[in-house]
């Protein structure tokens, strides 16, 4: 019996353990929906890249120039990444997004015109090149005032929606 009860307690404390480590944050704006819509909650697994480094395609939360950002990975340390005609290029092979959006709301001018295409960029180590899902509005690494981001900027995963104002999204994994 008191093993039992041993053991209930040592996985209650690791259970509250884990949950005291999630942060939450609220989406600002729509630059990455439709994986993470405007207003919406989400959790942030803060441990998550304690002892690996975001891998491609990972949604993370970062804090560049003191603004907190959520985008996703799409070229890390080592890789070649190029725009052209909002199609990504990586490491030579054309990427597949499924989860990219285009809204307009970002009307492409000359002086945004990177957000279109931008040339190949290798990615240096400990740095990572991340975008917006939603392509037309997402100041991202694109832009050339932003760049790559620093692994080392990184807060977290985001993992899971909290709350939303749309019916069945709370509770669902951010992909």
């Amino acid at each position: 019996m008191t093993k039992r009860v041993i053991l209930l307690l040592l996985s209650c404390f690791l259970l509250c353990s884990a949950c005291a480590q999630e942060r939450r944050f609220t989406q600002p704006n729509n630059a990455m929906e439709p994986a993470v819509l405007e207003g919406e909650k989400f959790a942030v697994d803060p441990s998550a890249y304690r002892h690996v480094a975001p891998e491609r395609g990972d949604l993370v939360v970062f804090r560049h120039d003191n603004i907190l950002q959520l985008k996703r990975v799409i070229a890390i340390s080592g890789d070649s990444i190029e725009g052209r005609d909002f199609q990504i290029i990586l490491n030579g092979v054309l990427v597949q997004e499924a989860y990219v959006q285009h809204t307009g709301k970002n009307a492409i001018s000359p002086s945004t015109s990177f957000l279109k295409s931008f040339p190949p960029t290798k990615i240096p180590t400990g740095r990572m090149f991340v975008m917006g899902d939603n392509r037309d509005y997402s100041d991202d690494s694109r832009d050339p005032s932003i760049g790559t981001i620093m692994v080392s900027e990184v807060i977290g995963k985001a993992t899971r929606i909290v709350q939303s104002r749309i019916p069945g999204r709370e509770g669902s994994a951010i992909h």
